[in-house]
């Protein structure tokens, strides 16, 4: 979808961002926490290498977000 397609009537949908979450995760790849987003890969990367480099390994991943601005935006991307 582009920038300003139109979804419901009278109603312009803007595009989504992606967000790069780096999140504490369990046995089955469900996020149990969350401890940072970013703006790009390379950042989240960072911060995941960051954090194992302090001793903490295994339960972590990053996460891509697609993040709206409105519910009426999120429902016609969805």
């Amino acid at each position: 979808m582009s920038s300003f397609e139109k979804g419901p009537p009278g109603h312009m949908v803007t595009t989504s961002r992606l967000v790069f979450a780096v999140e504490i995760v369990d046995e089955e790849d469900r996020a149990i926490a969350q401890l940072g987003a970013f703006d790009t890969e390379e950042a989240a990367q960072e911060c995941l290498s960051l954090l194992e480099a302090e001793g903490r390994h295994g339960m972590l991943a990053i996460n891509l977000i697609d993040v709206h601005s409105t519910v009426t935006d999120w429902a016609a991307d969805r």
